[in-house]
């Protein structure tokens, strides 16, 4: 666990980035039905959620800085906006690229669609399956897309999301469900990867707030 003083000026750093991010908004509060409190508390838990994953991609040195606050930012953004756990989807992240967005998978043959393919961006999202309904979605505009760093997270955000919303297999929970979907076929190792990554995060995570 890393000190109390660090934590607190990773914090402030991250407050600093985030809002300096967001638009100004003049909002009427007396007029309001928003709990201002529960706004203060989910944008606590948000900063924390960034600060928590930019803590873990300082072991990735081939990022740069801009690409750790990018991946930190928008995986518990869209984590949110999809419905999605934010460990979850930041661990299929680094499970199929090491978050590098320039990634193209090796060519794998489908048969189901009699041609070979190829997995790309920092999802490893397989354009063939998913491209026409990212495009509807207004996630993407074309297959090139996928190789942009944010785009690619919304990306994954959306089709775990998908996966989410369908029923169980047989002998496996809804999230090991989800991830077999994701990778295309059943394999333990690789949804057995995913939820202990997903782990350390949420420990982090916790050791974090408990610290600050």
């Amino acid at each position: 666990m890393f000190s109390k003083l660090y934590a607190l000026v990773l914090f402030f750093i991250f407050v600093s980035f985030v809002y300096a991010s967001i638009p100004a908004v003049h909002f009427d509060y007396q007029n309001s039905q928003i709990d201002v409190q529960e706004l203060k508390k989910f944008q606590k838990t948000l900063i924390s959620e960034e600060l928590t994953l930019y803590k873990d991609l300082q072991k990735y040195h081939h990022l740069d800085e801009q690409t750790r606050l990018l991946i930190s930012k928008y995986v518990p953004f869209y984590a949110i906006k999809y419905g999605v756990k934010m460990e979850i989807l930041y661990s299929v992240l680094w499970r199929e690229t090491r978050f590098k967005a320039d990634t193209t998978h090796k060519s794998i043959y489908i048969k189901s669609l009699k041609k070979t393919v190829n997995a790309k961006g920092i999802g490893g999202v397989v354009c063939e399956f998913w491209c026409s309904k990212l495009q509807a979605m207004n996630i993407i505009e074309s297959e090139s897309d996928l190789y942009n760093l944010v785009k690619g997270i919304e990306a994954s955000a959306f089709i775990l999301s998908e996966y989410q919303n369908m029923p169980k297999l047989k002998n496996y929970t809804l999230e090991e469900s989800m991830l077999h979907r994701y990778y295309g076929k059943p394999k333990d190792s690789y949804y057995k990867q995913i939820l202990s990554k997903a782990e350390q995060i949420r420990t982090d995570y916790f050791n974090l707030v408990s610290s600050i």
